[in-house]
């Protein structure tokens, strides 16, 4: 049987800007509090505990400043 994963996707929020300093970005409280959001959605209620996660983040990226790849 094929290995089965569960896709989570974090994405930026427009309000969350973490610049720490010279233009470095730490990852965004956002992208933190979804991570911990959806763990803990999937945790209390037990859903899927033999498939692994799989984690898709788009970080510094939004709907504004997206640039399609070609």
């Amino acid at each position: 049987m094929a290995e089965k994963f569960l896709a989570e996707y974090l994405r930026l929020s427009v309000e969350d800007g973490d610049i720490i300093s010279n233009d470095t970005k730490a990852e965004s409280d956002s992208i933190r509090h979804q991570r911990e959001l959806i763990a803990r959605y999937i945790r209390d209620r037990q859903l899927y505990p033999a498939i692994r996660p799989l984690e898709f983040v788009d970080d510094g990226y939004s709907g504004t400043n997206f640039v399609e790849v070609r």
